[in-house]
């Protein structure tokens, strides 16, 4: 999952540091994206009021060639949090750095339910 560094500047630059070239991110209410779509998903954060975020990594376990990580998170504005929930990535290697391969993240929140439409 990205990190509060997403959110104060070039979110490219960002995706392509640190997302592996092969990566698929996975975000609530959305079809899979590959992290160049990702990338124009969290540039649009800030304009949603989010502008502060806050991960939890609660364990961390490695396989041969990826390390899955999995933690909680916040989001907000600084003051107030506008989202919570979990998340759970898988690192690759990429070259000699470790990158995320998968990225998934689910808000606690209940889903915004909307009134029915009103019959003519």
């Amino acid at each position: 999952m990205f990190t509060a560094s997403a959110l104060k500047g070039d979110s490219a630059v960002f995706v392509s540091t640190v997302y592996h070239p092969d990566a698929d991110v996975l975000v609530p209410n959305s079809p899979p994206m590959n992290a160049k779509t990702a990338a124009s998903m969290l540039a649009q954060f800030p304009k949603m009021g989010i502008t502060a975020f806050t991960l939890n990594t609660k364990e961390v376990f490695k396989g041969d060639e990826t390390v899955t990580e999995v933690g909680t998170f916040e989001m907000g504005d600084g003051k107030n949090t506008i989202d919570k929930g979990k998340y759970m990535v898988v690192w690759k290697k990429d070259g000699d750095k470790w990158k995320m391969f998968r990225d998934i993240w689910n808000s606690d929140n209940a889903p915004v339910s909307h009134a029915p439409a009103k019959k003519k």
